[in-house]
């Protein structure tokens, strides 16, 4: 498990991996704003926090990301979870765990995330160290959710537009479209699973940060409004691929109906031909054409006429169109 602490001193913001048994005795030297648990170990999180006088029933949550938004409670202690994508290409979402204090944010991340790397960027952006507080960290680490969600609806789109113009291109000659197509839906779907779970929790939070000041709720309220933005992205994106995939089937099915249409020519053209063979391959006594001296060259000229005339009427009726 890796432990980071973020403070802020006369340089600036200062990231420092902590031993988790140290943290409590950390917490109480130094001005500590931010705190994040990585880990897939979520019981040996619990026990690291257990010393921080943190509610059990926020402690017990930290089972199970993902089950609750928010816990009810007071305003000073609260849970999220919050739900991302760590690779736009990679089809599965993470959660992190949020826990707000009145002077602190803990989180705890995946394994192998950068989350906090991230974040750290965003921070650097925001202004004078001696006006941070563990709120306006916060909304910088929303803000690069938001960057992570808005390159990932990027990407989508980017993938959309590139099959749409192969299918439009090439039709339904490559049978791989149907199944990048459908694989780029399912991405898509999650990606709109992942950005309800995000608006739901931007829209629990400011419980915890609200009664701050007027610029925390000008900001929670861009949040809202730039994952709604990213929700009507992400259903056009789902239309434009709904519209790739219908025109991949019906080019499949104009294939198979042209294909269908030739055996149906071949096979009509073959049976009167098959037709007059019968007839006169019957072994009946009296057949004057049995006697004639070009009565084969009379039968194949009749199956090459009958062939012509087909040929003809099809191709008047557009059978070969």
């Amino acid at each position: 498990m890796k432990c980071t602490s973020v403070s802020v001193d006369s340089t600036g913001l200062q990231l420092q991996s902590v031993p988790d048994t140290s943290l409590p005795e950390l917490l109480q030297t130094h001005p500590v704003l931010w705190v994040d648990f990585c880990s897939e170990d979520r019981k040996a999180v619990q026990q690291a926090l257990t010393p921080l006088n943190i509610r059990t029933d926020i402690l017990e949550a930290l089972q199970h990301p993902g089950q609750h938004v928010r816990l009810r409670g007071a305003a000073d202690q609260g849970i999220v979870d919050l739900n991302l994508f760590p690779d736009p290409r990679e089809a599965r979402s993470h959660f992190i765990t949020m826990i707000f204090l009145k002077d602190m944010v803990i989180t705890v991340t995946p394994e192998g995330t950068n989350y906090l790397e991230q974040a750290n960027r965003e921070w650097q952006s925001i202004g004078q160290s001696a006006g941070l507080t563990p709120r306006l960290l916060a909304f910088g680490f929303f803000n690069s959710v938001i960057d992570n969600d808005t390159r990932q609806a990027q990407d989508l789109n980017a993938q959309t537009a590139q099959y749409s113009q192969l299918v439009l291109q090439k039709g339904g000659s490559n049978q791989s479209y149907s199944g990048e197509v459908l694989r780029l839906k399912q991405r898509t779907i999650l990606y709109q699973e992942v950005l309800e779970n995000q608006y739901a929790a931007f829209g629990l939070l400011p419980v915890h940060f609200m009664a701050q000041d007027q610029g925390n709720a000008e900001r929670l309220e861009r949040l809202v409004k730039a994952v709604e933005h990213l929700q009507r992205m992400a259903e056009r994106i789902e239309d434009k691929l709904d519209d790739v995939h219908e025109k991949y089937l019906y080019d499949i099915q104009d294939q198979t109906n042209r294909r269908i249409n030739l055996l149906t020519v071949i096979q009509s053209i073959f049976v009167p031909i098959t037709f007059v063979a019968g007839l006169y391959g019957m072994n009946f006594a009296n057949m004057p054409e049995l006697q004639w001296q070009g009565g084969y060259y009379y039968a194949i000229g009749l199956m090459i006429s009958i062939t012509a005339i087909e040929l003809y009427i099809f191709y008047r009726s557009g059978w070969f169109k």
